[in-house]
């Protein structure tokens, strides 16, 4: 029997299901939070910003990153979905992947997954359901796929 996964994220959550079968139910079984993503933007600034001494001088100053602390938050969120995804993969825990992201962290996201785990992307969609019951997710699937 073939399992699919289907990842449903933004840039806060990462919900991921599991579909063992055609006729088998879409099961939720984990759901990732990204701690920094309820900071505020002034909270991120402030532990992102580096110090710098100037050698031979008593004069320091914190300079403004050259990505913004958000950016570099989603990179890391996205990152460790990837990790994720592909410790899933070497486990043999699915063979098909389906990702479902918002328009914005689904290329962040595809830029962080490794080789092997595109090779298993069945399909994709740039769309916001994050918030969508399991139920809600497999009728949207139903309506855009066809399950082995």
């Amino acid at each position: 029997m073939q399992t699919s996964w289907v990842v449903v994220t933004d840039s806060t959550r990462a919900r991921i299901f599991e579909k063992k079968g055609a006729t088998q139910p879409l099961n939720e079984f984990e759901d990732l939070y990204h701690p920094s993503a309820y900071q505020s933007q002034n909270e991120l600034e402030h532990h992102t910003r580096g110090r710098f001494h100037h050698p031979g001088t008593f004069h320091s100053h914190t300079d403004d990153p050259s990505v913004s602390p958000l950016a570099h938050q989603n990179d890391l969120f996205a990152k460790s979905i990837a990790l994720y995804l592909d410790k899933g993969r070497k486990d043999a825990k699915y063979h098909r992947l389906y990702l479902i992201s918002s328009p914005h962290f689904l290329g962040i996201l595809r830029n962080k997954l490794g080789k092997e785990v595109n090779r298993l992307i069945e399909n994709e969609w740039s769309q916001e359901l994050s918030d969508m019951s399991a139920e809600e997710v497999e009728k949207f699937l139903r309506e855009k796929t066809v399950w082995h």
